[in-house]
């Protein structure tokens, strides 16, 4: 009994502390929302407010589309949050993300232990920790992303077997979630197509065929349905959209790393490591064509693929790997005692991760520059803004992201990081071909920089007060990270 009483006990603690943190994070409103909320969040709140769909604040899609319908990407977030929920504003998007976090963490917890007592018995609950905690950092660095919710979608069909449901139930939850995956974010939809068809593929190995088209038929009526009661937006005419303007992302497979690495340690680790376990599970069953189609589908849209729509899978693919569902692989014997040390250090490593965010949130809340005071200088610019007609843009790869500080009637528009050292090709063009000028520029702190430029768009706009604190993050002497965290932000005007 004292022996269980031990490992019980860090757990407790550990756990009601991440639901702490992901609670305080309404209140601090950091780490914030992610920066391209801009075009994900934005449409929630035109909808809850005005009924459209509507955004005004990203300016690459802008100029891709030409106009501020919201009719490419994914809808079910958007309608969630706007139809839904009815955050008319951003302070309640922040709390209600926040309410999605705990609940996305404390049920993967429980489903995750009630699956895995099969095999780790009473110390169920320390993998299963491990695999909310890894949710909780991904929902908590990527919220304002539509992949916020892949982590609780895709551990639906886990929850249906943990509640005592079996066989025909757990499939059609697995193919539900395929259709509701799709119009959430098209690339992640087309990564979960290809593991639930991998899926299929390991259960019914010699007559994969009927219950791939099963799979089809119900996820494609599921997404179908969703985009005709929902918005009443013809399915045909979005799928060409996302086609047409979807996927452009600025960085391939060669950049897996790049993004979020000490916020997200070992994440990739975790992707290619399930990737190849599954590709040699494949080949060991004889299902060659099936690993081949794997590799032709993630081939195909690796280029357009960033760490967010990837990183959602990792709880579920840890669930997988550590349960039952591991056996259908049939590894060999010496690579599978190997998954559960190594998934134990990417465990340790996403612990860490989350640790060192609670840990800047303390700073912040100690010494760091709060909302609500950046808030107020930011209504003051807005003011002057406005006296001129002309908008506020903010630095838009950064995160808290500063979009969260404008509103409905009058949002802050992105600017590029090309900025930083020349002229913002993207800025020039919004303003030309929509009519709007843009009069103040808003920098938050980076990390790389020591102090902020004397000027921004080769010159256009010139630094009027910096606001950057000029001391680190510290913890006891110890710097943890580049500076202090909070809303602290340097003030750039046009020359006119």
């Amino acid at each position: 009994m004292r022996a269980g009483t031990v490992l019980t006990v860090p757990l407790i603690v550990w756990n009601a502390g991440v639901i702490l943190f992901l609670a305080a994070t309404a209140y601090a409103r950091w780490p914030g929302l992610h920066w391209d909320s801009a075009l994900y969040v934005t449409p929630a709140l035109k909808l809850a407010n005005f009924g459209q769909w509507e955004f005004d604040s990203y300016v690459p899609a802008m100029l891709d589309t030409g106009d501020t319908r919201f009719n490419m990407h994914g809808q079910l977030y958007q309608w969630l949050l706007g139809q839904v929920l009815r955050c008319g504003d951003f302070d309640s998007v922040i709390v209600w993300l926040a309410i999605i976090n705990i609940t996305t963490f404390a049920a993967i917890l429980v489903t995750s232990q009630k699956c895995l007592r099969e095999r780790f018995g009473a110390k169920a609950w320390w993998p299963a920790s491990g695999i909310a905690t890894a949710a909780a950092l991904f929902c908590v660095l990527h919220q304002g992303r539509p992949e916020q919710l892949i982590p609780l979608l895709t551990m639906l069909p886990f929850g249906v077997y943990a509640v005592g449901w079996r066989g025909r139930r757990v499939r059609l939850a697995a193919y539900v979630v395929l259709g509701l995956c799709v119009v959430l974010s098209p690339l992640p939809g087309v990564l979960c197509c290809l593991g639930v068809v991998a899926w299929i593929g390991l259960r019914e190995p010699q007559k994969p065929a009927a219950e791939i088209g099963m799979c089809a038929a119900v996820s494609l009526a599921t997404a179908v349905g969703f985009l005709w009661l929902v918005r009443g937006l013809p399915p045909a005419a979005w799928a060409i959209t996302n086609l047409r303007y979807g996927g452009n992302a600025p960085s391939g497979i060669g950049q897996l790393s790049m993004f979020d690495w000490l916020g997200m340690p070992l994440w990739n680790l975790g992707i290619i490591g399930g990737l190849i376990l599954l590709t040699v599970g494949l080949f060991r069953r004889g299902l060659w064509w099936l690993a081949l189609v794997m590799g032709i589908g993630i081939g195909s849209i690796a280029e357009k693929t960033q760490i967010y729509s990837i990183a959602g899978f990792l709880p579920v693919i840890f669930l997988a790997l550590l349960g039952r569902q591991v056996e259908m692989l049939r590894l060999p014997a010496a690579l599978g005692r190997l998954v559960l040390p190594v998934v134990c250090v990417i465990f340790t490593a996403f612990a860490l991760g989350l640790a060192r965010l609670m840990v800047l949130m303390f700073l912040l809340a100690r010494s760091g520059v709060s909302y609500e005071s950046a808030q107020a200088e930011i209504s003051q610019l807005e003011v002057a803004a406005k006296e001129s007609g002309g908008q506020i843009g903010y630095y838009w790869i950064f995160r808290p992201s500063f979009v969260a500080f404008g509103s409905t009637e009058r949002g802050l528009i992105s600017v590029n990081s090309s900025a930083l050292d020349g002229s913002d090709p993207m800025l020039s063009e919004y303003e030309s071909r929509f009519g709007r000028k843009v009069r103040f520029v808003l920098l938050p702190q980076l990390g790389h920089y020591g102090s902020p430029p004397h000027s921004l768009h080769a010159g256009a706009f010139l630094l009027r007060r910096d606001g950057w604190l000029k001391h680190r993050a510290a913890l006891f002497g110890v710097r943890i990270g580049g500076p202090l965290p909070g809303f602290q932000f340097a003030v750039y005007e046009r020359v006119e």
